[in-house]
């Protein structure tokens, strides 16, 4: 996979349609895991940025703890 740049916010797409773009970065990413879990690969190559900006807290971590919720 290539160019995830999670934390992206869509601030030219008009409504709520930027947010649903932010969110469906993250369900993407958790059915990517979710899937390499069911095959028992080894790895996933992301090329590309992975976050769309340099400092993340352990919130932005935590939403991938769990693939499930």
């Amino acid at each position: 996979t290539a160019d995830w740049q999670l934390g992206r916010r869509f601030g030219n797409v008009p409504g709520d349609a930027g947010t649903v773009l932010h969110e469906q970065r993250v369900e993407t990413v958790k059915e990517i895991a979710r899937l390499a879990q069911e095959r028992h690969a080894d790895a996933i190559v992301v090329c590309g940025d992975v976050f769309e900006r340099e400092l993340h807290t352990r919130v932005s971590f935590a939403r991938f703890d769990k693939l499930d919720g």
